[in-house]
């Protein structure tokens, strides 16, 4: 068994370290993944011969952007980190998060535009709002993707 859990720990490390994560914080998720229940903070640091401290920070940063969640047990102090099993569920949060910065981005980027459109004095600015209209008409062509994906999740499960 202990073979398996190795196996396991590098595939899903080497899994984020490919989506661009450093090493710390794709060790710290390679174990969430491989645990089946929530982790000391504690543990992980004694485990991957890491400060309590940068586990600390990177469990910070990792809870921030919605991927693991942090939690604490009656009666201690101890921080226990816990990732979500279910990927079913993590991807439809991932997709409804990539919705919202859809509907975020087309609002803001259309009221930026509106605004500096007429009044850019510069190339640089020009340039600048060119980018702006850019990114706004590829993120119109991603969103009927997006919400044709989001149909087909649904239909899975």
């Amino acid at each position: 068994m202990e073979n398996l859990e190795k196996d396991m720990h590098a595939f899903f490390k080497k899994m984020w370290l490919g989506k661009g994560f450093d090493e710390l914080s794709s060790d710290i998720l390679a174990i969430l993944l491989t645990e089946p229940e929530e982790v000391g903070m504690d543990w992980i640091a004694e485990i991957t011969g890491y400060s309590l401290a940068s586990i600390s920070n990177k469990a910070k940063m990792l809870n921030e952007i919605g991927i693991i969640s942090k939690k604490s047990k009656p009666g201690t102090k101890k921080i226990y980190l816990y990732i979500e099993k279910d990927f079913f569920k993590l991807f439809k949060e991932a997709m409804t998060k990539a919705e919202e910065a859809l509907r975020y981005s087309n609002k803001e980027a259309k009221t930026i535009i509106e605004e500096y459109k007429r009044k850019t004095k510069t190339k640089k600015e020009t340039n600048q709002i060119t980018n702006l209209v850019s990114f706004l008409e590829y993120m119109s062509k991603v969103e009927p993707i997006l919400m044709e994906l989001k149909k087909k999740l649904e239909a899975i499960k």
